[in-house]
């Protein structure tokens, strides 16, 4: 079960990466559609494209961070009985 704390970080981050990636579809619509060429990306939509990989990378690692609470708890149920008992 993940904690209130982590679950908004998850959705906040999901909202991130869901607005770059919005802001990215705008702006390579906005680009002629000229078939047969070469188009080259402006510095702004390399930008908004990093903005996408970056706010990416960060919903990966948020979604890997374990519960806290949950890993010390667990930590305590998995340790050895003590051997003075």
């Amino acid at each position: 079960m993940m904690s209130q704390f982590h679950s908004r970080t998850v959705a906040l981050a999901r909202t991130s990466l869901a607005s770059a990636r919005a802001d990215l579809d705008d702006a390579v619509q906005s680009i002629p559609d000229s078939e047969g060429q070469t188009v080259v990306a402006s510095s702004d939509i390399m930008g908004l494209l990093l903005r996408v990989v970056a706010a990416r990378r960060h919903l990966e690692s948020v979604e890997r961070i374990p519960d806290r609470r949950r890993a010390s708890a667990d930590t305590l149920s998995a340790r050895a009985p003590c051997p003075d008992r």
